[in-house]
């Protein structure tokens, strides 16, 4: 009897379950959604749902088709089940609850879901205060002290003041990622300066000097409390309104092996192009960037080298800090190329304030590699491109910003770049990350299949990535892929970003101020999880030096040119 009852048993564990999908379904699904066509997506989604309803995947994306297609209360008890799923954070989750009962006109389940969605800290507050969807919703009180939407023109300038601290103080306890520091297991997760109670105690002081501080030194002191939150994305990220964030010296700067110098300037200043800065209205240069050391939200010490001299160029904040005589100009001391020692007056202005990413330089302006033929001083514009070096055998790519462009998606590249490594006899692949400080993590993925596994170049020797201080976010997560994944070289400076920080980008403004903060709110573990490192070093170091830079010598890529062929 058993003999006979054991085939029927297997075939009964065996057989698939009464109504159950097959791969067919799952492919129609994914294929409609990644193409957008949120009708095709439905019945398949729908199907996929009623046969394995703990699936988060299909719930949420079900959630989405319903949405698109106007089925709000279906909607609406979808993005609840992928809410008690975790399907994606419960905060979106909660959102699409809240938006689809606005969309029904429930108002009470509206406010309900939207607290649920702010107490967990939605990540586009920004677009929650302007959604289409709570139209019906924007003059309503409850409503807008939920999105931070308050009328500034009837709030006095401390009382304007005190509610942006108090709201950024309210959301770094309800979003950001570990901003305090713990003496339990996590204590590295981030750079975390303050406990809780040490943060909260800032805050409390801060809110109480309001009426004796001037806006300048207010935000001064609120750029402090946000570096103290432990990590380079959560940070200050300027202003709106506001002309101290604005007006700027019209140079730029970069710390060097021995110094700090001027590497770029608009053409009323060109002379000082490759000045050493000895002093800032009296005020040593090394001095100056110590002062604005604690201002500087960072992974690491190299993310400050990277930022400081941004900082520099701004004029009220320097006079803040005692740096500066004025908030609308500096006198420079230099040595300049001829090396003569003048002291030239520099007037600020607001034509270029942010020149971050203005690489090399902003329109028009001078650049210390104008006429330079280093590779690393060409393209710097572009977010990636490479050229055949045939007399060296080297395939160079300079990968700046890890985007999809209008010319070309980085897929795209990806598979350009395989097709050039199988067509050329590429001895090394050098892929140059000195420029990139970041994008979308997920778009690296064709760009490290690329060279993964490819017989040809990912051998030790044959593979190399060279980095710097500006290899920050997302880059800094590709160039964890690019160790873990391959037997690349690294070259150059440690990183500015950590192989497992906090991230992610999801500014929001204060309503008083109109100053933009940006509070990470999740965690890239790019590299192993017992890698604690603070940056990833290079396996050979190069330091930028300034002569280089200013002949055009490429230290790194010489370095990578002279490595032996070990291929046998």
């Amino acid at each position: 009897m058993l003999k006979r009852l054991v085939p029927a048993i297997f075939l009964l564990f065996a057989a698939p379950c009464a109504g159950a999908a097959d791969v067919t379904t799952i492919a129609a699904a994914r294929d409609a959604v990644a193409r957008g066509d949120w009708q095709a997506a439905v019945d398949p989604l729908a199907a996929l749902v009623a046969q394995s309803p703990l699936n988060g995947e299909f719930r949420i994306d079900l959630a989405r088709a319903h949405y698109y297609t106007g089925k709000q209360a279906e909607a609406e008890a979808d993005y609840r089940a992928a809410f008690d799923l975790k399907a994606v954070d419960p905060a979106i989750a909660a959102y699409g609850v809240a938006k689809c009962n606005a969309l029904l006109g429930r108002r009470e389940a509206m406010l309900k879901w939207l607290a649920i969605a702010t107490s967990l800290g939605l990540r586009r507050l920004e677009g929650a205060r302007s959604d289409e969807d709570f139209k019906a919703y924007q003059n309503d009180p409850d409503f807008r002290k939920l999105v931070g939407l308050v009328d500034t023109s009837k709030l006095s300038r401390d009382d304007g003041w005190r509610g942006d601290i108090a709201m950024l103080a309210d959301w770094v306890g309800k979003k950001s990622f570990h901003p305090f520091k713990t003496a339990t297991g996590d204590r590295f997760v981030s750079g975390a300066a303050m406990t809780q109670a040490q943060f909260d105690d800032a805050v409390r002081k801060l809110v109480a000097d309001v009426p004796k501080l001037s806006d300048a030194d207010i935000e001064i002191a609120l750029f402090r409390l946000v570096a103290s939150l432990g990590d380079g994305h959560t940070a200050i990220e300027g202003s709106r309104s506001r002309a101290e964030f604005a007006l700027t010296l019209p140079l730029g700067f970069y710390v060097f092996d021995d110094g700090l110098h001027v590497i770029s300037a608009a053409p009323a200043y060109a002379d000082l192009v490759g000045a050493k800065v000895i002093a800032l209205d009296g005020t040593k240069a090394d001095d100056a960037l110590a002062r604005l050391d604690p201002l500087i939200a960072r992974d690491n010490a190299q993310w400050v080298k990277a930022m400081e001299p941004h900082f520099l160029r701004h004029t009220p904040f320097l006079k803040a800090l005692g740096i500066a005589k004025a908030d609308d100009a500096v006198a420079l001391s230099v040595v300049l190329r001829d090396g003569t020692q003048r002291t030239i007056p520099v007037k600020a202005d607001m034509t270029e304030p942010d020149i971050w990413n203005a690489l090399p330089k902003p329109d028009g302006w001078i650049w210390i590699g104008d006429k330079n033929a280093s590779l690393f001083q060409q393209g710097n514009d572009k977010a990636y491109w490479w050229k055949w070096m045939a007399t060296d055998g080297v395939l160079y790519v300079q990968y700046n910003k890890i985007t999809d462009t209008k010319e070309q998606t980085l897929a795209t590249f990806a598979r350009e770049l395989s097709g050039a490594i199988a067509r050329y006899p590429v001895k090394k692949l050098v892929i140059d990350m000195r420029n990139n400080n970041g994008g979308d993590t997920y778009l690296n993925e064709a760009l490290l299949a690329a060279v993964a596994g490819n017989a040809k170049v990912d051998r030790t020797g044959h593979l190399y990535v060279i980095i710097g201080r500006r290899t920050f976010s997302a880059a800094m997560n590709a160039v964890s892929y690019f160790g873990r994944f391959t037997k690349a070289v690294f070259v150059g400076e440690p990183t500015g970003g950590k192989p497992n920080a906090p991230g992610d980008e999801t500014p929001f403004a204060l309503p008083y101020s109109g100053i933009v903060v940006n509070l990470s709110d999740r965690y890239w573990q790019g590299s192993w999880p017992d890698d604690f490192s603070d940056f990833r070093a290079p396996d050979i170091a190069v330091t930028p030096a300034f002569a280089d830079a200013a002949t055009g010598r490429d230290a790194a890529m010489e370095i990578v040119a002279a490595q032996p062929d070990i291929s046998q």
